[in-house]
């Protein structure tokens, strides 16, 4: 084997190894991100959970301190009496001894409460009255001294439990009295066991390895921690600390701390300053990822031998027609040389390059005429390679579907008076000027026969069959003026008729040229319609347009029968006329039948929601496919014109209720007065309310002044003249209707009523 081979075998285990090595690498780090993704998740709903109960009991522990202030407050608390006064300062100082006593916010994180009083600097407990100096919340009283803050957290410090008698750490929280006043004189002091705050957390402590739960004051230090060992310690000396300090919104990052990385998460508390951190080492997050990453090593490894195998069998594959082509040129001496097969392919390929240029110069040279003749001759249906002229015209570079189109012959004026070198000129310039402007604005192609230029274009879809002829006649008056502004001579054009198919390309062809024949008639500068000079024998002026108004007349009034009946009259009408002329008939007829859509006020869209009409009338083939056709045309727009017909009946009969529930009781209410307000008529409208409400006008009115009637008869106490003025009848037709609808008197439904 030459060098080719083992070229295809290291650029196919090129193509498969590093997508493979590309795809563990990126399987391996998604793995990795969608561990820490997890985890982050997982630490934002634990925060949210410690930050749920352990607020929640700091939160009620202050709404029930201030619920205290306010009652201690009411029996003037706040002012400490003298121990030796007299005997209603005794009174009020026993008063605040037994509010001590029973102080309790039945949270089992309180570890004691005492009252202090500034000015006295004096401390009330359960146990009694103690001096500021010595007493072990005496540090607390020195921090409050100039400080009128409402809330103080003070801590975390060691102090003496009073429920357990152990060193505990606490943190004092301060509620100062009076609540209102600028001026505090007294202050409750609440110490919370931080060791019982700290249980919370740790029943999650151990959700990875290494993960490390606190809450941290403002400062920096420690106010619960799932490690109890961390209470009281001052974090903000590390970097990480800092930067979660420093922020007010909830968050998460990564650092290094300590070497080790890690993702910290954190949530501020509702206490100012305060935040629940949560620290989880990466590599905690990786020990259950273990089979997660041997799994991506065994697939890739797997994928990579695979992809060893199909290089093998690959590169022998596309060794061959390689191996194939140099036998076929230099034999198998040659192949048993240790050569390289491409550069042997690439230098013959270099040859036959250099040889190709050659004819393509020549090629060049003759092309136009060629391309002219070739043109031509299909035009003519001579020389076609294949059965379908699209194909031929596509094996020459015209990739045109001919639905839409005419073949235009276009001749100058006044050749005779030309030499033969003017005329070749001149036909040059024609040709030129015709391509310029159909490939601009159409598509099409352009060829020559002796000295007439010969176009076919391809035309947009119109509404109407005779809108071609305003196009065809718009684009040969562009033609000319162009011809006649820039070479200064004049030219006339033929038109064939209007074709669909590429087939019909010869016809037209013959159409066209028969057409400028006529210039003898018409004149120089000129442009003629074969069906001008050779009209069919059904033209325009036989079209039945007293049949087309009576059809759109019928489906606006909604009547199927006689839009079935007008369609069967058309039929008999254009049974002896020809395939084209029917064809003609149906395109403009629905195009009217469109037009009369849009003046009632709708779209196409509405109707036919993207149908291609023209498109589904030009598939059928048979006169009674279309009369079929066009029936079920004309029953859809019925149906959808009864649709709208109903929802405007609706909207009107619910326009109509609203109006007699708000107006009932003018006396001058009626039919013909709320038809006026409606702009509708009284019989129209009489008609639809039955329709839709089941009772007619008259009787709604009068149901609805009766309910009224009921209602003020049962609870108020209005004489019947009243009632009968408040619902807009006289007395006497009140209780004529009334005993009508209701069996009986307004006195005696009134007395039944209040029995």
């Amino acid at each position: 084997m030459g060098r080719a081979y083992y070229r295809l075998f290291i650029s196919f285990l090129v193509l498969v190894i590093v997508p493979m090595l590309a795809f563990g690498i990126f399987a391996y780090n998604i793995s990795v991100l969608s561990i820490q993704q997890e985890a982050i998740k997982f630490n934002k709903t634990l925060l949210d959970v410690y930050k749920e109960k352990i607020d929640g009991i700091l939160n009620e522990i202050d709404a029930s301190f201030i619920q205290n202030g306010l009652v201690i407050e009411t029996f003037d608390g706040v002012n400490l009496p003298s121990s030796t006064g007299d005997y209603l300062a005794q009174k009020k100082l026993m008063n605040i001894n037994q509010f001590v006593t029973h102080l309790t916010a039945n949270s089992s994180v309180i570890d004691d409460v005492v009252i202090y009083y500034k000015h006295d600097k004096v401390f009330i407990t359960s146990n009694g009255r103690f001096d500021e100096k010595g007493f072990k919340n005496e540090d607390v009283a020195f921090q409050l001294k100039n400080n009128n803050a409402n809330v103080l957290w003070l801590g975390p410090r060691w102090t003496k439990s009073k429920r357990s008698g152990r060193i505990i750490p606490v943190i004092s929280y301060v509620r100062q009295l009076p609540l209102l006043s600028d001026y505090k004189k007294a202050a409750f002091i609440v110490d919370i066991d931080l060791y019982s705050l700290s249980s919370m957390m740790e029943y999650y402590e151990n959700n990875y390895e290494n993960q490390r739960l606190y809450l941290l004051d403002s400062n920096g230090g420690v106010v619960a921690a799932a490690n109890k060992q961390l209470i009281g310690k001052d974090l903000s000396v590390y970097s990480y600390i800092s930067q979660i300090l420093s922020k007010e919104e909830g968050n998460e990052f990564r650092d290094n701390i300590n070497g080790e990385p890690s993702i910290i998460s954190f949530l501020p508390s509702s206490i100012p300053g305060w935040k629940y951190v949560i620290v989880t080492p990466i590599q905690s997050l990786m020990s259950g990822s273990m089979l997660i990453r041997r799994g991506i090593v065994v697939v890739t490894m797997f994928f990579i031998v695979m992809g060893i195998v199909i290089s093998l069998l690959m590169s022998k594959r596309l060794y061959k027609p390689v191996k194939s082509i140099i036998l076929s040129w230099q034999g198998n001496n040659y192949i048993n040389r240790k050569i390289d097969e491409y550069a042997v392919i690439n230098n013959y390929l270099s040859t036959l390059q250099h040889r190709n240029k050659d004819l393509e110069k020549r090629w060049k040279n003759i092309w136009p005429v060629v391309k002219d003749k070739i043109l031509l001759d299909i035009l003519k249906g001579r020389n076609v390679i294949g059965n379908n002229i699209a194909d031929d015209l596509s094996s020459y570079g015209i990739n045109i579907k001919f639905d839409n189109f005419v073949t235009l012959a276009a001749e100058i004026d006044d050749m005779k008076n030309m030499s033969n070198i003017d005329k070749e000129v001149f036909l040059f310039s024609v040709k030129n000027v015709v391509e310029e402007i159909i490939n601009t604005e159409y598509k099409g192609f352009v060829t020559s026969e002796d000295y007439t230029v010969v176009f076919v274009v391809n035309l947009p879809q119109a509404e109407y069959y005779l809108d071609y002829k305003r196009t065809v006649r718009y684009l040969c008056f562009e033609i000319m003026d162009s011809i006649k502004k820039y070479m200064g001579f004049t030219i006339s054009i033929g038109v064939s008729r209007l074709y669909h198919k590429t087939d019909e390309l010869g016809k037209s062809y013959l159409e066209a040229v028969e057409a400028i024949k006529y210039r003898l008639l018409y004149g120089k500068h000129s442009v003629i319609f074969i069906e001008d000079v050779e009209p069919a024998s059904e033209g325009v002026n036989s079209y039945p347009y007293d049949k087309e108004k009576e059809l759109v007349m019928y489906i606006k009034a909604m009547d199927v029968k006689r839009v079935s009946m007008i369609l069967d009259d058309i039929v008999t009408y254009l049974k002896n006329k020809s395939c084209n002329y029917i064809r003609q008939f149906f395109i403009q007829l629905v195009g009217y039948i469109m037009i009369s859509i849009y003046d009632m006020g709708y779209t196409e869209s509405e109707l036919f929601e993207g149908r291609f009409l023209y498109g589904e009338l030009d598939s059928l083939e048979t006169l009674k496919d279309i009369r079929q056709w066009m029936e079920c045309l004309c029953r859809d727009i019925i149906t959808f014109l009864e649709y709208k017909h109903k929802e405007e009946s609706k909207d009107i009969v619910i326009k109509c209720k609203n109006y007699i529930d708000e107006h009932f009781s003018d006396p001058e209410i009626s039919l013909s007065v709320v038809a006026e307000k409606l702009y509708t008529s009284d019989s129209y409208l009489s008609r639809v309310f039955k329709e839709e409400v089941g009772m007619t006008f008259t009787e709604y009115l009068t149901l609805k002044r009766i309910e009224r009637a009921k209602q003020l008869l049962e609870f108020t106490d209005m004489t019947m003249k009243e009632i009968a003025k408040n619902i807009g009848l006289s007395l006497q037709s009140f209780m004529r209707v009334f005993k009508k609808y209701e069996q009986m008197s307004p006195g005696q439904f009134r007395a039944i009523k209040r029995k």
